[in-house]
């Protein structure tokens, strides 16, 4: 699965967990949210070790400004390289298992069997 998906997926189990499912449904969202939780971090330091690499952070600001258009898609490339990089996700769910969830999710469908 690759990052970018895992971020979605990341964003929406942690919207499942007040959804009105099972214990051990729960449990298990829980147990791959950790997970995913991780790949979700390295891709965001990565982020920002790019941001600071091609950007800079104006004084009294939050918004990273790139100098050139050139370091904007230079960023964008090699960022983009991290959210394609691929990674194993083991767990399976079973549409039962999400029977009573209310939400509009799109990334959990990928772990359906």
């Amino acid at each position: 699965m690759r990052v970018e998906t895992i971020i979605n997926l990341y964003r929406e189990i942690e919207q499942m967990q007040t959804e009105p499912l099972r214990f051990g449904i729960k449990y298990r969202l829980h147990k791959l949210e950790k997970e995913l939780k991780g790949i979700f971090e390295l891709a965001d330091k990565k982020r920002i070790e790019l941001l600071e690499k091609y950007a800079v952070l104006p004084e009294n600001s939050n918004t990273y400004e790139f100098e050139s258009e050139k370091d904007r898609e230079q960023f964008r490339i090699e960022y983009d390289e991290v959210l394609n990089e691929d990674f194993e996700i083991d767990e399976k769910f079973s549409v039962e298992d999400f029977e009573n969830a209310n939400g509009q999710y799109k990334e959990i469908f990928n772990l359906i069997i």
